[in-house]
């Protein structure tokens, strides 16, 4: 039996930067600081140390907003079939010019969901590599092959609940790059 011709096909980012956690922590100081200038004589002192302290998590907030905003047109292209214990190839393309010197690092991770959602999912399989940028027919946007070893030891998509993520960072040359997909293992 001959396995049927493999098509490549592109993914979009995975949701999930964590970004609302930034915007939670605001809320709460600027609530504490409205409360305090309401119902405190004297309230300068604390609705100043408030405010300050709010700045660190306006800054990291902003920060991730603006990494994902940036990511957010960027695609994963799988170019082979991913199985266990081979490899993942593909392309990834971001929607910005990089320099020739940049380079990424793709983490590859096989999941199952915890059994209670106060803790991490357990990690069954784990691999990275490196992709340095590559010619793009695009002069205003970047792309980056990449080869990822598929553990072996890790579980098929679907599986018990296991599911992978591909995740890209920036490595050198450029900066801001933090861009996950979620990619299909088979047996």
């Amino acid at each position: 039996m001959t396995e049927a011709a493999f098509s490549p096909y592109r993914l979009t980012p995975h949701e999930g930067t964590g970004e609302g956690c930034f915007w939670g922590v605001l809320v709460v100081l600027y609530a504490f600081a409205g409360f305090a200038a309401l119902k405190t004589k004297n309230a300068a002192p604390v609705v100043v140390l408030l405010l300050l302290v709010s700045v660190a998590p306006l800054l990291l907030g902003l920060k991730v907003r603006r990494t994902r905003l940036r990511s957010a047109g960027a695609q994963f292209e799988v170019t082979a079939p991913a199985r266990l214990g081979g490899r993942l190839e593909g392309v990834l393309h971001l929607p910005y010019a990089v320099g020739e010197e940049a380079s990424v690092r793709a983490d590859l991770v096989c999941q199952r969901p915890a059994g209670t959602t106060d803790g991490a999912d357990p990690v069954l399989g784990r691999s990275y590599a490196y992709g340095p940028a590559g010619s793009s027919p695009d002069a205003g946007r970047s792309q980056f092959p990449v080869s990822v070893d598929i553990p072996s030891g890790g579980l098929a998509s679907g599986h018990n609940g296991a599911y992978w993520t591909l995740t890209f960072t920036a490595q050198a040359g450029f900066g801001g790059l933090d861009v996950a997909f979620r990619v299909t293992v088979e047996d």
